[in-house]
């Protein structure tokens, strides 16, 4: 069976880490996430680390980064209810790197059968905004730009990958397919596509 090309990123990345924490302290994102039960109030707050985040499919990435640190309801146990109860999330990034990684979630698991959402999703030429801080006072917006994706067609199981990478010292796009390394034309059109899967954006 294939597999998934954001699993591995995961396995490069853990073993970048291993090899050069500096290395991956470039591309680590630490999220802050505040759940609290609506019942009691009572509130826990826990901090991960990890080298990209996944986010919902909207029409923009800016969209998508806005609904994944949107506050969310679920259900969840409260220790101090004992019981299952309804919560709310909030999250905040609170450290990113130089470059940010942008996992998107196209595929979904309904009744045992794995689908795919292709809807088309803008991420270019707009610069992603990404705010960074605990408090809205202290929030940073950091501008990222896109420098390259990973895109993928057909299914999980039996698709197929191929990626634009933006060379930045002559400010032009490639379109690497399998042993294949073109000059991506009309890039503006083709960065903009059904088929993204990871976004690669750099700092600026």
């Amino acid at each position: 069976s294939q597999q998934d090309a954001a699993e591995v990123l995961q396995h490069v990345m853990e073993n970048m880490s291993q090899d050069s924490p500096i290395a991956a302290s470039t591309v680590s994102i630490s999220t802050e996430t505040t759940t609290t039960c609506n019942t009691c109030l009572l509130s826990h707050v826990s901090e991960t680390k990890t080298f990209c985040i996944k986010v919902p499919i909207q029409n923009s990435i800016q969209a998508a980064l806005s609904k994944y640190l949107a506050t969310s309801e679920s259900d969840d146990f409260c220790l101090c209810c004992r019981e299952i109860t309804p919560t709310s999330q909030e999250r905040c990034l609170t450290a990113t790197g130089t470059y940010f990684i942008v996992q998107l979630k196209r595929f979904c698991n309904e009744l045992g059968i794995i689908g795919k959402d292709c809807a088309q999703l803008e991420c270019f030429p707009k610069k992603l905004v990404v705010p960074v801080g605990r408090e809205e006072e202290s929030v940073n917006s950091l501008s990222y730009e896109l420098v390259a994706m990973i895109n993928h067609q057909g299914s999980l199981s039996a698709g197929h990958y191929w990626a634009y990478v933006k060379d930045e010292s002559v400010n032009k796009w490639y379109n690497y397919n399998d042993r294949a390394a073109n000059l991506l034309l009309d890039f503006k059109k083709r960065l903009n596509n059904t088929f993204s899967y990871i976004l690669f954006y750099r700092k600026v």
